[in-house]
């Protein structure tokens, strides 16, 4: 059976997967018009954790160690739409307001209009949060989320 400290990890980084793979519904002008549900935790939890296991088995273990919980939480971030979970974890580089000019210097393979689009799925999904001033979005990480995301094992970016 798994360690307390590892179920309580599945946990919180399913609870950040199911947060960011919520699907965004727009119309045909690229208007957001409706979020849609979350998925289950408890099954996508119960989903990962079965591929921990199954990895475990594969070397002939039955107890799960370091590195199958590398792959539990590698896959569990890739589930993760790419643009979304890249965003966040820039923005735990920043505990306060950053710019969009300034966030998208981190990103230069990223299009003004793309990085709009994400930044509102995100705000839309109560990620982060968001303000325009004089003309210029700022946004940063939902006080919440971002312990979310720290306490899920969850690393900033590198940037530099």
């Amino acid at each position: 059976p798994p360690s307390a400290e590892l179920v309580k990890k599945l946990f919180l980084l399913t609870d950040v997967c199911v947060s960011l793979r919520q699907s965004i519904h727009r119309n045909y002008q690229g208007k957001l018009v409706d979020i849609g549900t979350k998925e289950g935790t408890p099954r996508f939890a119960r989903m990962a954790l079965n591929l921990a296991k199954t990895h475990a088995k594969m070397f002939g273990r039955s107890n799960l160690i370091a590195s199958d919980e590398r792959i539990l939480t590698r896959v569990l971030q890739d589930t993760c739409p790419r643009r979304r979970i890249q965003f966040c974890r820039i923005l735990l580089n920043w505990d306060d307001a950053i710019s969009m000019n300034d966030f998208r210097t981190h990103i230069p393979d990223v299009t003004y209009q793309l990085c709009y689009r994400v930044i509102e799925e995100l705000q839309a999904l109560g990620v982060i949060r968001a303000e325009t001033i004089m003309r210029d979005k700022e946004f940063w990480l939902d006080p919440e989320f971002r312990e979310l995301l720290l306490t899920a094992g969850i690393s900033p970016w590198p940037i530099g």
